[in-house]
């Protein structure tokens, strides 16, 4: 946990948790606790490095192979 905290801020960790210590502070100025807290959790997610989308929940998946032999459809007419 120790690692975590302070290793591997990259510059969207560190825009995170200025972005979030901003929507708290605002939030507290202007007496908007709801604010406050999505100021607060956007912080915490920059503190324990996780994301919204949890462990690659946010991947692209990759490509499949593509044949170039489509499958013959077949048809069946219908009276």
């Amino acid at each position: 946990m120790k690692e975590t905290l302070i290793k591997n801020w990259s510059f969207m960790r560190l825009l995170r948790l200025v972005l979030g210590a901003f929507i708290a502070y605002d939030g507290f100025r202007t007496h908007e606790y709801l604010i406050m807290s999505m100021g607060l959790v956007f912080m915490g997610l920059s503190v324990m490095n996780v994301g919204c989308c949890g462990v690659q929940g946010c991947g692209v998946p990759s490509k499949q192979a593509i044949t170039t032999d489509p499958e013959e459809v077949q048809y069946e007419e219908v009276k």
